[in-house]
């Protein structure tokens, strides 16, 4: 017959207890919002009574997580986030492991107190012993082993069902007290290493950023460049990749033009543009209202400032930053009024993207940094909004990978997964070398823009479009275009080099243009 026990000691074979993702997601949330939990914000039920035990990784979490240093930085950072979640994430992952190993140590003890209340008239005749035994391995857990040689002493005490299953309740109990203790020692040892960690990333990622002038949002795009494991000269080379954003804007534009919104509406919706108006007395000697409390930055009070650069007072100024108690001056300028606008709107399926990169030898250099990075970046954007997305490398041959399949592949491989664990391998530009044949590419993407997922998809080229014209495959493309698919190009080229004839274009709806100069070597 199952009971209480019985079912968490179930959920707790299972490896439930020891589930990644329930930890995983307390640590985004507080990333995402700086939420951190208390102990007793976790949700119980007859079905998970494991949560009335103590947790020791929960409480390390609630600990680091409560720390307004780290609050500030974690919030503040977009970079600074992705590093504590990937950071704090292999932690978890290791701690759970480990736990996993102690709990299998442990499996031919559970199964023993499992057999107690089943014991024949011959077996429990030597219940000294068994509790004697129990009593020398689990003296520190909470077995009383006093209570039960007494128990078992008294007239008939060997003879009621209802004292063994009490031994084997308190012997189960005692085991996974034991596990607990395990656990909190692991986390004793290595868990001070995790802030030690982070602060050394942090220093080196805010030396890297400034030395090449880039801002909050490159360092979090090259960090996502990142497998999880931190390097400063590969975090610097992506970095250097992403600020190629800077030097070519058209980059920026060809992300925002791929793929489009969602909605069942119809051709045309009707949609209400809320916000508010500010209202402000243009006759009024001062914009300033009043003082109030808050923690816009812009606005604080002199006596504010002075807390800040105070060393002893800089932790209160953070708390009271948190908390936002901060004394700020009130504009009326920032006295609103809601507003309310009626407009429509063009409306259109979700778009799902293929995306074709040329890796011949011709695009060697720095048409393999852009296009490195404009996949990066189209697989980020296509990943946050679970878009259909199709990656083909071509030259003399082609390779294809769904990169909506690799959702979870490098938060897994950051958190420390096997190659078992993680199948499928990451989309990557190998540049096979050789000459431009796009037949084989074209002949896979026709073959995707038939199917169900991608109808009607927004298509790029990345290439240099030194592509043999074939009549056939271009009116191909002219007859998805008139049925709604959307062809958009990148051409990189040399600038020494005449590009001005490119028979491809007139069947795209853009082709943006990119050129550079070659390093010449002699």
């Amino acid at each position: 017959m199952e009971n209480k026990d019985e079912t968490f000691w179930q959920y707790y074979e299972r490896g439930g207890f020891m589930d990644v993702q329930r930890y995983l997601k307390i640590v985004e949330d507080f990333v995402a919002s700086g939420e951190v939990p208390s102990e007793g914000d976790t949700v119980k039920s007859p079905d998970a009574p494991w949560d009335s035990f103590k947790d020791p990784l929960l409480g390390y979490l609630i600990r680091l997580m409560s720390d307004p240093m780290m609050q500030v930085k974690v919030l503040s950072s977009k970079a600074a986030g992705k590093v504590f979640f990937v950071t704090v994430g292999r932690f978890i992952v290791s701690c759970l492991h480990n736990t996993k190993f102690e709990s299998k140590r442990t499996w031919t003890e559970y199964k023993q107190s499992r057999e107690v209340p089943d014991f024949s008239v011959g077996e429990r005749r030597h219940w000294e012993s068994l509790v004697a035994n129990i009593g020398e391995r689990h003296k520190e857990d909470g077995f009383d082993e006093k209570f039960f040689t007494q128990l078992f002493s008294t007239p008939g005490g060997t003879d009621k069902q209802e004292n063994w299953e009490k031994l084997r309740h308190d012997w189960q109990e005692a085991i996974f007290d034991q596990l607990c203790k395990k656990e909190s020692e692991w986390i004793r040892r290595q868990g001070h290493q995790v802030p030690m960690q982070l602060e050394t990333v942090y220093k080196q990622m805010a030396r890297i950023t400034q030395k090449l002038g880039a801002d909050g949002d490159d360092a979090a795009s090259a960090y996502d460049m990142m497998d999880g494991t931190w390097s400063e000269s590969e975090f610097e080379r992506h970095l250097q990749v992403i600020k190629l954003r800077d030097r070519y804007p058209i980059l920026d534009e060809i992300i925002k033009k791929m793929g489009r919104k969602a909605d069942d509406a119809g051709k045309e919706r009707l949609c209400a543009a809320e916000g508010t108006d500010l209202m402000i007395e243009h006759a009024s000697g001062s914009d300033i209202e009043g003082i109030t409390i808050g923690n816009d930055v812009n606005a604080l009070l002199p006596s504010e400032w002075a807390q800040c650069a105070d060393e002893s007072l800089e932790k209160l100024f953070v708390y009271k930053y948190l908390t936002k108690h901060l004394q700020v001056f009130r504009y009326k300028s920032n006295i609103s009024k809601p507003s309310r606008r009626l407009s429509f709107t063009s409306a259109s399926r979700i778009g799902p993207v293929i995306i074709c990169v040329d890796t011949s030898a011709s695009m060697k250099g720095l048409p393999e940094r852009v296009e490195k990075l404009l996949v990066e970046q189209l697989t980020a954007m296509v990943q946050e909004e679970q878009r259909d997305c199709f990656f083909i490398d071509f030259s003399v041959s082609v390779r294809p990978v769904d990169l909506k399949a690799q959702r979870y592949n490098r938060l897994l491989k950051a958190l420390g997964a096997t190659e078992r664990d993680v199948p499928r391998k990451e989309p990557v530009i190998p540049f096979i070398n050789g000459g431009t044949s796009a037949k084989n590419m074209m002949d896979m993407m026709f073959s995707l823009l038939d199917g169900h997922h991608y109808a009607n998809a927004d298509v790029l080229w990345i290439t240099d479009f030194d592509i043999p014209m074939e009549t056939a495959l271009a009116k191909k493309i002219a007859i998805y275009l008139r049925t709604g698919t959307r062809f958009y190009g990148l051409r990189i080229t040399d600038g020494d080099v005449s590009s001005t004839a490119n028979p491809w274009e007139q069947y795209f709806n853009k082709v943006y243009m990119l050129k550079y100069r070659r390093v010449r070597r002699y």
